[in-house]
């Protein structure tokens, strides 16, 4: 009891520490070193979800899906370098403006990412599509709700389910899932999975950027020195 009456006077600088941890402010360099991070935690869920996949094939689906959501971080914190391309910028704005914190708009983007750019490019080779597997746009939510169900128990209309049951009856979800994280992960794996690399790309990134900037802004000084 004495813990707990400890921990409710504390609440609120315990709310200022969480806060305080994403107070900082995040370079072009910091957002490569993230994407190389995210691809290695996507690796190892991917890893793990393999592991649990014949015992517990509900919770392998959650950790799958766990692995989507940090490949598509990866797109999000690329997108992230047109804030940082020429100072540093807090953290909170950026994590603001690109949706970091909601799960659905990190699946919705890989799915994106898929459908608009790189069938694109497999396009542009001769071939229909790029990934053989597809994650279809607008599943969100459903994909979180498999999230959910792979973790926790959960109540439908046939009664109470478990993770356990879950998972037995949706082994080809699981397999689903799986194909459409490694072959993303393979994607990303030339461009994160070495650090350096992975901050060369951002850098690069950030040039790119700085240097289109540069080009539309003397385009508009030239069209209103026309006028």
């Amino acid at each position: 009891m004495a813990l707990i009456v400890f921990f409710r006077s504390k609440i609120t600088t315990i709310n200022e520490f969480i806060e305080d941890t994403h107070d900082g402010y995040i370079s072009t360099e910091d957002l490569g070193i993230g994407m190389h991070k995210c691809f290695t935690n996507a690796a190892e869920l991917i890893e793990d979800a393999k592991l649990l996949l014949e015992k517990r094939p509900g919770r392998s689906i959650s950790l799958t899906i766990l692995s989507i959501e940090e490949l598509g971080k990866i797109i999000l914190l690329m997108e992230g370098i047109k804030y940082t391309s020429r100072k540093p910028e807090k953290w909170i704005i950026i994590q603001k403006k690109l949706g970091l914190k909601k799960h659905i708009a990190k699946q919705d983007v890989l799915s994106l990412y898929g459908k608009c750019i790189l069938d694109k490019i497999a396009k542009q080779n001769g071939k229909e599509k790029y990934y053989d597997t597809d994650l279809p746009y607008g599943l969100s939510k459903l994909i979180d709700w498999f999230k959910q169900l792979g973790f926790y128990t959960e109540f439908t209309k046939n009664g109470f389910i478990s993770p356990n049951e879950f998972g037995r009856d949706n082994k080809e979800w699981a397999l689903y899932f799986l194909g459409i994280a490694e072959e993303s992960l393979n994607d990303f794996r030339g461009m994160h999975e070495d650090k350096e690399h992975s901050i060369l790309l951002a850098e690069l990134a950030a040039k790119a950027i700085n240097s289109i900037e540069k080009i539309e802004k003397n385009k508009d000084e030239n069209e209103d020195k026309g006028r």
